[in-house]
């Protein structure tokens, strides 16, 4: 690695380091923050006060990080996913997430252009809304040209609304007796939450595996569509600019490790600690785009984020209920 950028790339290394151990501690086991979020917040307390993340050795570092290393986390997400869960979830499941990601995707950019939200902005709260929060902002961001404050913001945005839901969930499952109905509210919670640690939160607070399996199955089968979304806003952003249409090689690659990972291949030893690395270096990614947000910034884009992203967060609220209940309510 280029000595020039190894001061920024250790800087990164360290809030990621920070953000896992905050991530394991026992408060945090009732508030499931992800450690993503985590590096974002810490990234951004070092880059508003301290002058560290200024400095000329550490700058190129932070950009490797959020080019470069995140390329590699959204890679890396593949050996979470197979493509075997798309058939266990069945076709009526497969067509109620499919009818759900674009309609949320598609409300949700309109309404931030009718608010006067800028592209980027938009595009990275309908991404991170309708299909898995921080790492579809960070997939489908650069594909756009989307300002690396506006992925940060958008990601800060969702995932304050994912939270809320993440514990609002089990208390509607306590409050109206959701026992029997435990498939019906898997199903809600992984077509609705953004962050596959909150549906997974969510999914196990109940206290039912069924609820549980369901959720995370549910998630999963929605992450997957990261793959034409992703070429979708490829070659809509080509056609804006009139380029040649190049879809990310980094996104064929995650569809490689998606395949790879179908064939169950690896020990299960060996894919756990894929998995621990992949979302070691995807926190590393988001710890630089943390460095990289000024909160002057984001208090100059005003209330208007947010209110789209409450609004993408009702309207796939809503999608997800209603699809859940006709298909697994009893």
């Amino acid at each position: 690695m280029n000595s020039k950028i190894l001061k920024g790339v250790a800087l990164n290394f360290v809030i990621a380091i920070v953000s896992l151990y905050l991530y394991k501690t026992e408060l945090n086991s009732k508030l499931h923050i992800s450690s993503l979020l985590f590096a974002i917040l810490i990234g951004m307390l070092v880059a508003n006060f301290t002058k560290i993340a200024q400095r000329d050795d550490v700058q190129a570092g932070i950009k490797f990080s959020s080019k470069k290393i995140l390329r590699l986390g959204i890679i890396l997400i593949g050996f979470k996913l197979t493509l075997t869960e798309l058939s266990k979830l069945g076709y009526k499941g497969i067509i109620f997430i499919a009818i759900l990601v674009p309609i949320t995707l598609f409300v949700t950019l309109w309404f931030g252009k009718k608010i006067g939200l800028s592209r980027g902005m938009s595009i990275c709260l309908a991404a991170g809304t309708s299909i898995c929060g921080a790492s579809a902002i960070a997939a489908v961001g650069p594909i756009v040209d989307a300002d690396e404050k506006d992925v940060a913001f958008g990601i800060g945005a969702i995932t304050f609304f994912g939270t809320i839901a993440m514990f609002a969930f089990p208390a509607i499952f306590r409050a109206f007796g959701l026992d029997a109905n435990a498939n019906f509210y898997g199903a809600w919670v992984g077509s609705s939450l953004p962050e596959v640690a909150e549906v997974v939160a969510a999914g196990g607070a109940v206290g039912s595996t069924v609820a549980e399996s369901m959720a995370i199955l549910t998630k999963l089968t929605r992450v997957l569509f990261l793959v034409p979304v992703s070429i979708g806003f490829t070659l809509w952003n080509s056609e804006k600019k009139e380029s040649k249409v190049e879809i990310p090689w980094y996104v064929i690659a995650f569809v490689g490790v998606v395949i790879f990972n179908s064939f169950d291949l690896l020990p299960k030893d060996v894919l756990v600690r894929v998995k621990d690395f992949g979302n070691l270096i995807l926190t590393v990614a988001m710890a630089s785009l943390g460095l990289k947000t000024n909160i002057k910034d984001m208090i100059k884009a005003g209330i208007k984020p947010f209110v789209v992203g409450l609004l993408g967060a009702i309207i796939i609220q809503v999608l997800g209920f209603v699809g859940s209940y006709l298909l697994f309510y009893i």
